[in-house]
């Protein structure tokens, strides 16, 4: 069930991947699915022990602390909060910080290439989706 699990998640952030890249923002649609697959998966987690349940509170409480702060800084979208707070569910504190921070390290290589290139400015902005799904995914590996 563990690879069922992590197959179920890889093509859940490929799909809101494609969809971040192609309209910059994740369309209502998505959600009917992206809750009862990560209630389902969190579920499931908790309940054969795969994540302890301070772990998942743990991980809500970083994603409530990312929302704030994107949202006041205007950093990161709500679709990109709702995703973090699926994963949170799925996978608990530790695999989603390492899924966070391997995605940043991603995000800051690709920005510095494509400010050196000119392919974009201080000011624009480049879906966030992607490169979490890549964290998340090389952590999950």
């Amino acid at each position: 069930m563990e690879m069922i699990s992590s197959i179920l998640v890889g093509i859940f952030l490929g799909i809101l991947s494609c969809e971040d890249i192609r309209y910059q923002k994740l369309r209502r649609v998505h959600f009917a699915y992206m809750i009862p697959i990560s209630v389902i998966l969190g579920c499931y987690n908790l309940w054969f022990k795969k994540v302890d349940s301070l772990e998942v509170m743990a991980a809500l409480l970083v994603v409530l602390v990312i929302a704030i702060v994107g949202k006041v800084s205007r950093g990161i979208g709500g679709g990109d909060i709702a995703v973090l707070f699926m994963l949170s569910f799925m996978c608990g504190i530790k695999k989603l910080l390492v899924g966070i921070g391997v995605s940043l390290g991603i995000v800051y290589i690709a920005a510095i290439v494509m400010l050196c290139r000119k392919k974009l400015n201080k000011k624009s902005t480049f879906p966030y989706i992607p490169f979490l799904s890549i964290g998340m995914i090389c952590t999950m590996l």
